[in-house]
């Protein structure tokens, strides 16, 4: 079952309806930020996520809602800090996606707003692993008195930030069992069928005047040149075209 750590990634993708930032493997040059401030003197603020899953019809199933929180203190400039959350075991459907909402609030408010939208690929997967994940947020938080209050926050990801979740673990859907083709399957029935009535060959005359018998009406018997058959029926059915038949003498 892949381990893996998932990075937030300044590229946008439409996956089972929803347009968002990637939640990816790799992480891309170029980083980018969202700011949100208000004008009043707030020194602390936090930061947490929501995990769902979405469904190939848009379908939205929480797993775990408002966790792996951190706080935002006045002065933290492009601070990395992480929090882990207990994801327990979920069953998927191998074309669901994760998606993560990441939330803040300034420390005076009651209510969260959301920051932005992650989502993960299709996964491919039939469920995604009980697992602790560390979430880690790049985030910076000022406050100022004068000439007027004023705080904000702002979140970081990819380029230099390090916002990411570390230990995302999940079980692969297994491969669809191998399936033969009608066509050879009809095929090596019909070449069964027609080795069965092939008409036997005898070699050519290796010198000039050995006797070649006589045919039923009375004339000379022609000898069949084409080489004699060693090919199993089920290798013929799969490497030979119907020309290859004819030039065998079963057609």
């Amino acid at each position: 079952m892949p381990v893996e750590t998932r990075w937030y990634r300044n590229e946008q993708d439409t996956v089972n309806g929803l347009t968002a930032y990637l939640l990816a493997l790799e992480k891309i040059t170029t980083g980018y930020s969202v700011t949100r401030a208000v004008s009043r003197y707030v020194t602390g603020g936090y930061i947490c996520i929501d995990v769902y899953k979405r469904t190939a019809n848009g379908t939205m199933t929480s797993i775990a809602v408002k966790v792996a929180q951190i706080e935002t203190v006045n002065g933290d400039s492009a601070t990395t800090k992480s929090a882990t959350v207990n994801i327990p075991a979920t069953s998927l459907n191998p074309t669901d996606n994760i998606v993560v909402y990441v939330y803040w609030r300034f420390g005076d408010e009651d209510n969260w707003t959301l920051c932005q939208t992650f989502t993960t690929e299709q996964l491919g997967a039939i469920g995604l692993d009980a697992a602790t994940w560390t979430c880690y947020y790049t985030e910076s938080h000022t406050a100022t008195m004068f000439p007027r209050p004023r705080s904000a926050m702002t979140f970081l990801w990819d380029g230099n930030y390090l916002s990411r979740i570390e230990n995302f673990s999940y079980t692969p859907a297994p491969p669809p069992p191998a399936v033969v083709p009608e066509l050879y399957t009809g095929l090596t029935q019909y070449t069964e069928r027609l080795l069965k009535f092939r008409p036997s060959c005898q070699r050519p005359a290796a010198f000039a005047g050995r006797p070649v018998g006589i045919n039923k009406l009375g004339g000379e018997k022609k000898e069949c040149s084409r080489r004699p058959l060693r090919t199993s029926s089920a290798a013929l059915a799969h490497a030979v075209s119907w020309q290859h038949l004819k030039c065998y003498g079963i057609q």
